[in-house]
C-alpha cells in the first residue's frame, strides 16, 4: 500500500490535469525494491492474489487479464486517503 501510495503521489504532483494514475508491475517492483521492503521475488500466484485483493478494494485496477499479469502489466491506481 505504502508503494502505490508513493507512485500515486509522485504521479499526481507532476501531472495535476489527470485523473487517473497509471503504472505497472515493474514500476511497482523498482519502487519496492529501492525502499528494500521485500527480500526475494513473489510468486506469480502471490502477485495475482494480491492484485485481486487490492481490486476488490477499489485500489487498484488491473487493465491486463489477471492470467497474463507480467512486469509490462498496466494498472490504474485510485486515491486512497491513508
Amino acid at each position: 500500500m505504502l508503494a502505490l501510495k508513493l507512485i500515486y503521489d509522485e504521479q499526481m504532483e507532476s501531472v495535476s490535469t489527470s485523473v487517473n494514475v497509471y503504472t505497472s508491475l515493474k514500476e511497482l517492483h523498482e519502487k519496492l525494491g529501492s525502499y528494500r521492503l521485500f527480500r526475494r521475488q513473489p510468486s506469480p500466484t502471490d502477485i495475482r492474489r494480491t492484485v485481486a485483493l487490492l481490486k476488490k478494494y477499489q485500489i487498484i485496477e488491473p487493465l491486463d487479464l489477471m492470467e497474463d499479469l507480467s512486469g509490462e502489466s498496466r494498472m490504474i491506481i485510485y486515491p486512497v486517503s491513508m
